[in-house]
């Protein structure tokens, strides 16, 4: 990760028209589009979703499928609230560059010059999500991750950086970030029901309910707040208004004819500041290149830019993207998890506006979800067969209770429950705990964002038959360099 602000960042004549009544108009590529988005939502079990497309600084599409709770009648519509996740990043991405703008901040400065206490350069989602911690606690226990790769050996994409550019428009604006982002872009744009957090769906009538897929099924869920690290991914918005953010990306920072943003900030935010790819998809041989800007996905598609972005938070997924060089640009909001509808849906739209040759990207991307879920089945059978059985644990499960703290992660309760143990974090995230083998239980976490699937607590029994270490092995604890994380028992 950098350690400079930007890695927190015709006319024709009227006898002519007369004279030729029978002259064939072109097709509309969007013909059979309600068609393939209703079979696709289906063929996924997604519950509903929202799309809009944008041509030539119009929105020529608007509309909604399914449901908003698969418990309820109402029907998703344009103006359906979702959650958009990580597509609230690039708002934070433009706040900084208008604020730049202004000269109020600079983005090759030092973060510390506007956070003093901040420091730590890594992914460790768990530190926020249902740790409990507020926005400045997460950022003052970042420093204590450990480094989990080398500094600038690769690309690393991390929520709390984003949390920092935030809490840094906060502080350089006097306002922050959710004010900000309000009244400089929201309001501009007219996005007047989008929202900076969940709390503000309270009052609001036309809202999507988040849901998880069991056995091929949607089923609702409660939406997780992560009001603590809201710059990275808290928005919750429509597809009629993520369309005006997309115009005004289109428009280069204009928006009905005002600039809110300078044209060479917009224009930095598009220029690759990372390599972020590792190697060519199968799926999208069309696809050369794949990088990270200032908030956004830049790719090649077709010989053109595709700048693009998704997000994810329990129950939600979306995505946005668009081709400046075609002028055109797609939303897609669902309110279900574990599927990648979206994106296929993305692509299947770029693909007839540009003309491009037809291809299934429905069909396509749900092999590619069963194919992974086989591979998820072999694991599991995988670890199964690892799995000693006969075994008992070395101690009394009283003896395994207490406290456990890690600087980073914060503290861990672990309980009895008659025969067995439960893991407390938070009021919002606990697990059931039982025994696996020897001192090693299985965790079965309350929430669909952390799966018990591969998570485990290995209890460290030393010489004495005391327990000073309790080792948690998968999610929400591990990432791509890291297993997990061990927290230390407190006296």
């Amino acid at each position: 990760m950098m350690t400079r602000t930007r890695a927190l960042l015709v006319r024709c004549l009227p006898i002519l028209v007369l004279a030729s009544p029978l002259v064939a108009q072109p097709p509309d590529p969007l013909r059979a589009l309600d068609a393939y988005i209703e079979k696709a939502r289906q063929d996924w079990g997604v519950a509903g979703l929202a799309v809009s497309i944008i041509r030539h600084d119009s929105v020529i599409y608007a509309k909604g499928f399914g449901l908003r709770d698969v418990n309820k009648p109402e029907k998703v519509d344009e103006r359906t609230l979702f959650a958009i996740g990580s597509n609230s990043k690039s708002f934070t991405g433009t706040a900084m560059g208008m604020l730049q703008d202004e000269g109020k901040l600079n983005l090759d400065d030092k973060a510390m010059k506007y956070l003093p206490a901040f420091g730590g350069y890594f992914r460790g989602d768990a530190v926020w999500m249902g740790s409990g911690f507020g926005r400045d606690e997460v950022l003052r226990r970042a420093v204590y991750l450990p480094p989990s790769t080398s500094f600038r050996s690769t690309f690393g994409y991390n929520n709390i950086m984003f949390l920092a550019a935030g809490e840094t428009v906060g502080k350089v604006s006097g306002m922050g970030w959710d004010a900000f982002v309000k009244q400089r872009i929201f309001a501009p744009l007219g996005m007047t029901t989008t929202s900076t957090s969940t709390k503000d769906l309270a009052g609001a009538s036309d809202v999507a309910t988040p849901h998880a897929r069991v056995n091929g099924k949607p089923v609702a869920i409660a939406y997780r707040n992560i009001d603590n690290v809201g710059p990275a991914g808290l928005i919750n918005s429509n597809v009629q208004e993520m369309a005006q953010y997309v115009r005004f990306h289109l428009r280069d920072g204009v928006y009905g004819g005002t600039r809110l943003l300078s044209k060479k900030y917009h224009d930095e935010m598009l220029t690759p500041q990372t390599i972020a790819g590792t190697g060519r998809d199968t799926m999208l041989p069309m696809v050369h290149f794949d990088t990270y800007g200032l908030a956004f996905w830049l790719r090649d598609y077709y010989g053109k830019t595709l700048v693009s972005h998704g997000g994810g938070i329990d129950g939600m997924l979306s995505q946005m993207a668009w081709i400046p060089e075609a002028d055109i640009g797609v939303v897609v909001l669902t309110n279900t998890d574990g599927q990648t509808l979206q994106n296929a849906l993305t692509y299947k739209v770029l693909d007839l506006l540009l003309g491009a040759p037809a291809r299934d990207w429905s069909a396509m991307y749900l092999a590619q979800s069963h194919q992974a879920e086989q591979r998820s089945d072999s694991a599991r059978a995988a670890l199964d067969a690892q799995r000693v059985t006969g075994t008992r644990p070395s101690l009394a499960l009283d003896r395994y209770t207490g406290t456990y703290d890690n600087p980073f992660y914060g503290e861990l309760r672990i309980e009895r429950d008659g025969d067995n143990l439960v893991l407390r974090r938070s009021a919002e995230q606990w697990g059931r705990m039982s025994h696996w083998h020897f001192d090693t239980f299985k965790i079965e976490w309350n929430t669909t964002r952390t799966p018990g699937l591969s998570t485990f607590a290995l209890f460290r029994v030393d010489p004495k038959g005391q327990v000073p270490v309790l080792e948690v092995r998968g999610a929400p604890f591990a990432s791509p360099y890291v297993e997990g994380a061990v927290f230390s028992r407190k006296p």
